[in-house]
């Protein structure tokens, strides 16, 4: 059983990223390590994506999602099974909208944060 987070990214359908994923996750929720995006590299174009949280995921979805990154990408299903781990899988921010469901606690955090200009 998986544990609810205080953020989900919920995945376009009207993508075809969007759409193969939520065939893969079986829905059009997905976990998120974070609900700030980083920059990846994407065909030679810096663009902003978030990182699945693949911990929250049972083998099965695993499973599928390392055999669509292999097609996709015309790997080796051991090498993306070795290396998915390691890397994680990155989705586009074009490709899903972020929900924080309780953005209050991310907000007291900032509350302790010393401000560069000495404001708080």
């Amino acid at each position: 059983m998986t544990v609810p987070k205080d953020f989900v990214g919920f995945l376009n359908e009207k993508t075809e990223r969007g759409a193969g994923l939520v065939a893969i996750f079986g829905k059009p929720e997905v976990f998120l390590t974070s609900f700030i995006p980083q920059q990846v590299s994407w065909n030679g174009e810096v663009k902003r994506a978030y990182m699945i949280d693949l911990a929250m995921y049972p083998a099965e979805v695993l499973d599928r999602l390392a055999n669509h990154l292999s097609q996709r990408f015309n790997v080796s299903l051991a090498e993306v099974k070795r290396e998915l781990p390691r890397i994680g899988c990155p989705l586009l921010a074009d490709d899903v909208a972020v929900m924080i469901e309780n953005p209050q606690r991310f907000i007291d955090l900032m509350d302790d944060c010393e401000h560069e200009d000495g404001v708080e």
